[in-house]
């Protein structure tokens, strides 16, 4: 407790020195203080506790008022109800500067600021950090840039396989569908417990595993809408191999491959899964086995869980989706006095990667540290407790891919970015394009005041795809009864959502 107060202290006469420090006799100078919700991924807990120390913490604190000028305070988010307590926040007129979310969402309610003068006049490393696809991912068809971004074009979800597995059972990593099924029935025969496949609906980032996993090896373009022959965007469920795909799903359900609870899974209970060893092949979000890796290993000596080189296969070739460049991104709220400061201390991380590695992995020294800092390469002293990165804001592939290890405690997660690799021409795993297809769709933004206005069922169209999807892989609703569900979506709106969407995307496109 003493050191918390210590640090405390040297956050506040760290304000009082940028407060008097610069101005002329006479002048009063205050230091910003700036509030972010930090709900882009990295951190969370229940309750909205990190476990990060307080010690740590003010530690942070310190440090970036004392680099930017900034006093940055940060709200966690709680795990699974990141949504919720953002609105809660948002509603209650509480201070939150910035936060992450998708921008159609918020700027159709005038909640959020433009950010091109912004970005101009503070952010000049943020706009060289990422490729044109981000950027024009978090703006809209006049220009106006409505975030920072968060993504690139990803392959987010590779089907991930015990390779050990495979080899005690003397068959061959799976690259095709039929050959994963027969992955699943020899797991399913021989290791009592064992999780024959982890699969979501709903994961980190948007991603829906059992969609973006699979899709694409039963129909030509995957988790994705399409462009028929009629000239109009359709929803994934009106190609040719969707229904034969939730088939598939629903043989794999019956026959117990598929973890019971899938359609209900989030991140913590994903990765406890996979540190028990029980899953043999997982279809969620990638980090969910890279990050916990060495807990994993630990856990199971002599696992090996690897993806099939070139990816999976089916009928209609490459499997995985690729994710494109998201509307999610870092947004600051139109009640924000200092927007300029939330850039300014944006700026101070993408400026450097060595400044993002310290917001990410905490104090140097403490769980890590630098073994030739001019080429950012650095050793993880310890596992990572003490610090979850609650000052962590420069989340993504340009900050990430810039700093390398040889450490083991992250060595699956990085090498599946690419850490270490943006000066040397290699195309890392998670850049691989050549695994998947690209949706049709991709950097076509759907403005939500136009469905709102133009598609009077839309919420309750999502929810059917939704949930009767799910109920036909779980076997609630018979395999029999599709051709009325497609029927269902026509009766409460599905032209409108074509017209709609084919009117967006042919502006755009």
């Amino acid at each position: 407790m003493k050191k918390v107060v210590v640090l405390l202290t040297i956050v506040l006469l760290s304000v009082n020195v940028f407060a008097s420090g610069s101005q002329d006799a006479g002048e009063e100078q205050s230091v910003p203080k700036i509030v972010i919700y930090n709900n882009n991924g990295v951190i969370s807990g229940a309750g909205g506790e990190t476990t990060s120390s307080p010690e740590i913490i003010a530690e942070m604190r310190a440090w970036v008022l004392a680099e930017t000028g900034v006093d940055v305070e940060v709200i966690a988010p709680v795990v699974g109800q990141e949504s919720q307590k953002l609105n809660l926040l948002l509603a209650s007129g509480a201070q939150v500067d910035a936060f992450w979310g998708n921008w159609p969402d918020f700027a159709s309610r005038n909640m959020i600021l433009p950010l091109n003068d912004l970005i101009e006049e503070y952010g000049s490393s943020i706009i060289s950090s990422w490729p044109k696809e981000s950027f024009a991912a978090m703006s809209d068809p006049n220009g106006t840039m409505w975030g920072i971004p968060r993504s690139t074009p990803f392959m987010g979800n590779p089907l991930f396989l015990r390779a050990d597995w495979a080899e005690k059972y003397s068959l061959e990593v799976p690259e095709t569908i039929e050959e994963l099924e027969e992955y699943f029935a020899v797991i399913k025969k021989n290791e009592p417990g064992a999780i024959p496949l982890l699969a979501e609906m709903k994961g980190k980032h948007g991603s829906s595993g059992i969609f973006q996993t699979f899709l694409g090896a039963f129909t030509e373009y995957g988790a994705s809408n399409w462009l028929d022959k009629d000239g109009k965007i359709k929803p994934q469920e009106l190609q040719t191999g969707y229904k034969e795909f939730v088939q598939k799903m629903n043989e794999w359900y019956k026959a117990g491959y598929i973890y019971p609870e899938f359609a209900s899974l989030n991140r913590n209970i994903v990765r406890d899964l996979i540190k028990s060893g029980k899953v043999a092949a997982n279809a969620t979000w990638y980090s969910n086995v890279t990050v916990p890796y060495a807990t994993t290993e630990s856990n199971n000596p002599g696992i090996n869980m690897i993806f099939p080189e070139g990816g999976l296969s089916g009928e209609y070739g490459k499997a995985e989706t690729i994710k494109p460049a998201g509307v999610e991104g870092m947004l600051i709220s139109a009640r924000s006095e200092h927007p300029e400061a939330v850039i300014k201390v944006m700026e101070f991380f993408y400026s450097n990667p060595g400044n993002h590695q310290v917001a990410y992995m905490g104090p140097e020294n403490g769980l890590w540290k630098w073994t030739n800092k001019d080429k950012l390469q650095f050793e993880i002293l310890k596992d990572r407790t003490g610090y979850l990165g609650d000052y962590a804001f420069a989340m993504g592939l340009p900050m990430e891919r810039a700093v390398s290890t040889d450490s083991p405690q992250m060595a699956k997660h990085f090498a599946y970015l690419g850490v270490g690799t943006v000066a040397s021409g290699i195309t890392p795993d998670g850049l691989d394009y050549s695994r998947g297809k690209m949706p049709v769709d991709a950097g076509v933004v759907y403005d939500p005041q136009v469905i709102e206005n133009d598609i009077p069922g839309f919420a309750d169209l999502q929810r059917m795809r939704e949930e009767e999807v799910i109920k036909f892989i779980m076997g609630a609703r018979p395999m029999g009864e599709w051709d009325n569900f497609i029927e269902e979506l026509y009766s409460i709106g599905l032209n409108d959502w074509i017209n709609a969407y084919t009117e967006m995307f042919k502006s755009q496109k």
